[in-house]
């Protein structure tokens, strides 16, 4: 059985989404609506044993809504989709016989016409990458525009995924810690978190091009039917916080349950952007402020580059190089030199 689960909060299409469910299952399914915080008006009436509606009366953010739904699925995959979406033909049955254990999977995804509910050819999406830490728009779920790659594998390894639909096995979800709900706000990033925990647990993130959703953008001049505005609202300072903690997280190596680094996904994929040859050197005598050093080394394991650190105490921070204590102008150039030349080796932090 699949169990498609889908966080819902002032969703004005999620009954043509349920319905659209519905009608192209081919296989034994339930699909868990989790009301965030919010109760459609008029009440939704489908009249399916299949479908469930789960009532929080406060918010409870995106993350935690999976999760909860995960924890009541009773089909052995799992399946996040968007209020706001379609599916292809079969996409149940499909997803179940392609989609080996150690793997997350993506349908193939396109825009979606609102007006008929049907994909726009044109808008499809096979692959995306994530976006260097130093790009305009560091650490995201990209597109490659006109340079997507192109084949006929039906089923393909992507780097990264937009966040509105996913698929893999239930049990597998929860070794990987289910969705992390220390993103503040329960929402943002997801498309991050579900790439890197498929490839760095030591799984993969497949496409799956014999199957499709088509997910519903909003964007653009505000306008009832066509931009409502984002459900979630969370304030410009709550998405960058969000954002560094998965920065943080993804780029220093934080995860408990990977035994892939960042650096071999970079390297198997080679994304636009990303400047590996670049190393920053660190050099410190251990006597600033613990908040201006907190403050700067965040920021510095936030940029993704490799880092060496050469100081006079023991710290935590990429590669740490100890040199005897000193405080002259001599000793600053050899703390520089000493970085410099690890640097032009091969390093990672």
């Amino acid at each position: 059985m699949v169990s498609v689960i889908i966080p819902a909060r002032n969703e004005t299409y999620l009954e043509k989404t349920v319905r659209n469910i519905l009608e192209n299952a081919e296989g034994e399914i339930e699909i868990i609506v989790e009301l965030d915080g919010w109760a459609p008006n008029p009440q939704i009436n489908i009249g399916d044993e299949r479908v469930k509606f789960i009532y929080h009366k406060e918010g409870i953010g995106q993350r935690a809504c999976i999760n909860d739904g995960a924890r009541r699925a009773k089909g052995e995959y799992i399946m996040k989709l968007d209020a706001h979406c379609a599916v292809s033909k079969g996409f149940d049955t499909i997803l179940q016989r392609d989609c080996k254990y150690e793997w997350t999977m993506v349908p193939r995804m396109y825009n979606l016409r609102i007006d008929d509910w049907t994909p726009k050819l044109h808008k499809r999406t096979d692959y995306m990458y994530i976006s260097a830490p130093q790009s305009d728009k560091p650490f995201r779920a990209s597109y490659y525009g006109s340079a997507q790659p192109k084949n006929d594998k039906m089923i393909d390894e992507t780097m990264c995924c937009m966040g509105p639909g996913w698929f893999m096995h239930k049990k597998r979800f929860w070794e990987q810690d289910g969705c992390d709900e220390g993103h503040k706000g329960g929402w943002g990033q997801q498309g991050i978190e579900v790439a890197l925990k498929a490839w760095l647990s030591g799984g993969a993130l497949m496409v799956n091009k014999n199957c499709w959703f088509a997910h519903w953008f909003r964007g653009g001049k505000h306008d009832p039917k066509y931009s409502p505005g984002f459900p979630y609202k969370i304030s410009g300072r709550t998405v960058e916080d969000v954002r560094r903690y998965s920065r943080d997280l993804w780029l220093n190596n934080a995860w408990d349950k990977q035994v892939r680094t960042i650096e071999w996904l970079v390297e198997k994929f080679d994304p636009p952007g990303w400047d590996t040859s670049l190393t920053l050197v660190y050099y410190t005598a251990n006597i600033i402020h613990r908040a201006i050093e907190y403050s700067v080394l965040r920021s510095l394991k936030g940029f993704g580059y490799p880092i060496v650190s050469v100081s006079q105490k023991p710290m935590d921070l990429g590669k740490n190089i100890v040199v005897p204590k000193e405080r002259s102008l001599e000793n600053i150039y050899r703390q520089v030199l000493v970085g410099v030349k690890e640097g032009s080796f091969d390093v990672q932090s």
